[in-house]
């Protein structure tokens, strides 16, 4: 059962984040705090601490609970290796999984579609390009812009009015944004979760 919330962790964490494998994998279970998580972006990424959406929450609180004590720092733990973090080949596969079960495209079944999915998913619920910039830690425009479908989507306003997947995400751009701060990591070496 811990195994099934693995997995639908892993995906709502890349998903509602915008993550990469190896940005999910290396998430510090003392990186969540205060009902705050620290992000450490990759390849020149700007790193932040987010907001934890409720439904993240419980779901990461049902997660813990069935992994009972265990000394791991790492949010996401290899069953084979015990205290070491899930890897990314780990993730890819339990992506792939999701992605075979809803017959995506080949082209699709990998886990960075969850990253521009989300950058879509806000632009049609009517973030400015600037605040998914921020949101997915890019440093430059141009990176949120190559997301495919991004031009049309902030071109199509009427697909913004009528579809809004962040009504599931229960946030608006004011919200997210205003609260996700550029800070330094929590330097607590406390293995605790208090989100």
């Amino acid at each position: 059962m811990a195994d099934d919330y693995l997995r639908h962790s892993v995906v709502e964490v890349i998903y509602r984040y915008g993550l990469r494998r190896n940005e999910a994998a290396t998430i510090r279970r003392e990186h969540l705090r205060d009902g705050r998580i620290w992000i450490t972006r990759e390849k020149g990424g700007i790193s932040g601490e987010y907001p934890i959406h409720p439904a993240t929450r419980r779901l990461l609180w049902t997660y813990f609970a069935l992994l009972g004590e265990d000394e791991s720092p790492y949010l996401f733990v290899s069953r084979q290796s015990g205290n070491q973090p899930i890897s990314p080949s780990t993730i890819y596969g339990l992506f792939r999984r999701y992605a075979d079960a809803a017959d995506l495209p080949v082209d699709r079944s990998h886990p960075h579609v969850l990253r521009h999915s989300i950058a879509v998913h806000l632009m049609n619920a009517g973030w400015d390009a600037v605040d998914v910039q921020d949101w997915l830690g890019h440093r430059d425009i141009a990176s949120t812009m190559s997301t495919p479908r991004s031009r049309t989507v902030v071109a199509n306003k009427s697909t913004r009015r009528r579809f809004s997947p962040m009504r599931s995400l229960q946030m608006t751009p004011a919200d997210g944004l205003a609260q996700k701060r550029q800070l330094t990591p929590a330097s607590s070496t406390n293995r605790s979760c208090s989100f």
